[in-house]
């Protein structure tokens, strides 16, 4: 019975790497004739340093995954290897909650993205969503502010508390029977009455 190619260590041969140190598993080497089992056979075996690797070669269909030549799944090995290996943080961690297990994953590294790749990851809702989010937020702060505004003005001016002294208080000169008697700065003719504006309030 032939062995799967993609059964964990099918021949026996393992090997630990830097890489599936911190990844904290071992990974199996993979034959050449493993992948394409009617290609000729390599002197040397491929060996797969990302499991991510192994699952896309797994999930390809067999004529695809047979027509890989070696350069090309070293390439792929390469390049998926590289990515995996350059985070200036890499934490992998098994959270347990309750009877729960979640495997926690935090990267952190230099944006090595392609602007290509970045716009077509862009979502394209995005910048729109934010425009209106910003649009929203300025009429809210737009209608807070009028409002307040508003009721600033309209709110009554406080009045100072004046001396009752220096406060005038206009009083009728009822001894006064014409204009022409209420004669003086502080005086003056209203109603058919004579009225002193530097009356005392104390009189």
């Amino acid at each position: 019975m032939t062995p799967s190619p993609f059964t964990p260590d099918p021949f026996g041969l393992q090997k630990t790497t830097k890489s599936e140190r911190l990844l904290g598993k071992k990974i199996p080497l993979i034959d050449r004739s493993q992948i394409a089992p009617n290609a000729p056979a390599m002197p040397e075996p491929l060996q797969v340093l990302d499991p991510m690797l192994r699952h896309i070669l797994s999930s390809m269909p067999t004529e695809i995954r047979q027509s890989l030549s070696e350069r090309q799944l070293n390439a792929l090995n390469k390049a998926i290897a590289t990515n995996a290996t350059q985070h200036h943080l890499d934490i992998r961690k098994t959270v347990r909650f309750f009877t729960q297990r979640y495997y926690v994953v935090l990267l952190a590294g230099p944006e090595q993205r392609s602007p290509e790749r970045l716009k077509q990851t862009q979502r394209p809702w995005s910048s729109l969503s934010t425009a209106v989010f910003t649009l929203l937020a300025l009429s809210l702060g737009l209608t807070l502010y009028q409002a307040g505004y508003q009721q600033f003005l309209e709110s009554p001016t406080p009045k100072s508390v004046a001396n009752p002294l220096e406060t005038t208080h206009p009083a009728a000169l009822p001894w006064i029977q014409s204009e022409a008697e209420c004669k003086g700065a502080d005086r003056h003719w209203q109603d058919d009455l004579c009225y002193d504006s530097s009356h005392s309030p104390e009189f």
